[in-house]
C-alpha cells in the first residue's frame, strides 16, 4: 500500500478512483463509487450515505468493509396521511442499514448536510426545499385531494401517499398560457 486517506464528515461529489491506497471513509456522503487499484487495495466504509438506499457502490478492493450504509426516510409524525389534513413530515438521514434491518444512529453519530426538497401532487409544503442535518420538519398545507408526495435527497426519491394516493387525474395544459 503506497498511501493511506482518511475521511470523516466529509462530503464527495464524485467518485473516487485510488490504486495500492488504504481509504477510510466514514459518516460521510459519496455519490458515486469507489475504485480501488485491485489485489492491493484496502477499503473501510461504513455508516456511510451513498446517494441512494441502495447501499455501496465500490470494486477492485482487495478486502472492504462497507456492510453498513446511512439510509434516507420519509415519514408522516403522526401518521395521519389523510385529505384535507395540514400533516406533519420528516425526511431524515440518521438511520443506517445492514441490508436487512434499519437502525438509528446514536446521538453523537451523524453525517454531513443534504439539501432535500418536496414535490406535492397536490397543496403545497410549507418548505419547498432544506438542509437535513440528521432529519428535516416540513408541513403540507392546502391539500384537497388524494395525491402523492415527495422527498428527494441526492438520487433517492421517498414516497408516501395521502388518502387513495393519485387518481386518474388527466391535466390540460393551454398552449395560450
Amino acid at each position: 500500500i503506497d498511501s493511506n486517506f482518511t475521511a470523516t464528515h466529509s462530503i464527495f461529489d464524485y467518485s473516487i478512483s485510488c490504486s495500492y491506497t488504504a481509504l477510510n471513509i466514514t459518516y460521510s456522503t459519496i455519490l458515486g463509487s469507489i475504485y480501488g487499484g485491485g489485489k492491493s487495495g484496502y477499503l473501510f466504509a461504513p455508516f456511510k450515505w451513498w446517494g441512494s438506499n441502495k447501499g455501496p457502490s465500490f470494486d477492485y478492493f482487495r478486502t472492504n468493509y462497507v456492510k453498513y450504509w446511512a439510509v434516507a426516510t420519509f415519514e408522516s409524525e403522526d401518521g395521519n396521511l389523510s385529505v384535507g389534513t395540514n400533516s406533519k413530515f420528516i425526511a431524515s438521514l440518521n438511520k443506517w442499514s445492514d441490508g436487512n434491518n434499519i437502525y438509528d444512529f446514536s446521538e453523537n453519530e451523524y453525517l454531513p448536510g443534504r439539501l432535500v426538497s418536496f414535490e406535492a401532487q397536490n397543496g403545497n409544503f410549507m418548505h419547498s426545499s432544506g438542509t437535513i442535518n440528521n432529519n428535516f420538519t416540513n408541513y403540507l398545507n392546502n391539500n384537497i385531494l388524494d395525491c402523492l408526495v415527495y422527498a428527494v435527497i441526492d438520487n433517492e426519491r421517498l414516497m408516501l401517499t395521502i388518502g387513495k394516493g393519485m387518481s386518474a387525474y388527466q391535466y390540460y395544459v393551454s398552449p395560450d398560457g
